[in-house]
């Protein structure tokens, strides 16, 4: 099974498929965890390259595109995000599409956060809103959602919290970026936009670690006895 994770910074994606892993070793299976979301492969290189070069540096936990933009290269930055979006389009999103879906089909379970989902999120919220760009190209964007389309995961698990209780995780983390903006766009187009016949949702607001991965696993283990009986009825017809 190929399980994608969604959700804002903060909302507990990562340690969720860190429990779940071990709970799926322990009843025997092969795991694999994995990210898969925009600016990520050749693109954070060149991000963090650029950022080296320029000799630039931050305090808190920013993203290079985020040191880049704090820095007031704009012009850089506006170039740099339309090569990034080429870049994922034409080789890290496809590439590692096929690398998930090959070792899902070796019997791992494979645990992937973003899943590319908030690719177009991104790419959008960093053109308008932080660089007032007035469009971006359309290619690489259509070919993020034709291969999201054609490579949907099993399961696709969306964790949401309340804002105020993120906001309490994001300065315990030291996170140098709220990104309340972000989130706005963000919460919207996973509860409603994104479509999968297997998307669940679940609020980890007031849950501690543990029960949040209980409700995760309990509500895997539905969609896989869910998809057992289809496969069951399927093949009697």
């Amino acid at each position: 099974m190929l399980i994608a994770f969604l959700g804002p910074v903060g909302v507990g994606k990562s340690t969720v498929m860190r429990y779940l892993a071990l709970l799926f070793k322990a009843e025997g299976q092969r795991v694999y965890l994995s990210l898969l979301k925009s600016f990520h492969g050749p693109a954070y290189i060149l991000w963090s390259l650029v950022v080296r070069l320029l000799g630039l540096r931050s305090k808190g936990k920013y993203a290079p595109w985020l040191i880049l933009f704090k820095s007031g290269k704009i012009s850089t930055v506006k170039s740099l995000l339309i090569l990034s979006m080429y870049l994922d389009a034409l080789f890290s999103i496809p590439i590692k599409l096929i690398g998930l879906r090959l070792l899902r089909r070796l019997g791992f379970a494979v645990l992937v956060e973003e899943y590319a989902y908030t690719a177009i999120i991104d790419y959008w919220y960093t053109a308008k809103q932080m660089l007032g760009m007035n469009s971006i190209p359309r290619t690489p964007q259509t070919i993020v959602l034709s291969l999201l389309e054609r490579h949907r995961p099993d399961a696709l698990i969306i964790l949401v919290s309340d804002f105020k209780e993120l906001v309490k995780r994001w300065r315990k983390r030291g996170y140098g970026e709220p990104q309340q903006r972000y989130l706005k766009l963000l919460t919207p187009y996973s509860l409603n936009i994104i479509k999968n016949p297997r998307k669940l949702i679940i609020d980890t607001t007031n849950l501690d670690t543990y029960e949040t991965v209980k409700h995760v696993y309990q509500a895997i283990l539905s969609l896989s006895l869910t998809q057992i009986d289809t496969l069951q009825g399927e093949h009697i017809l």
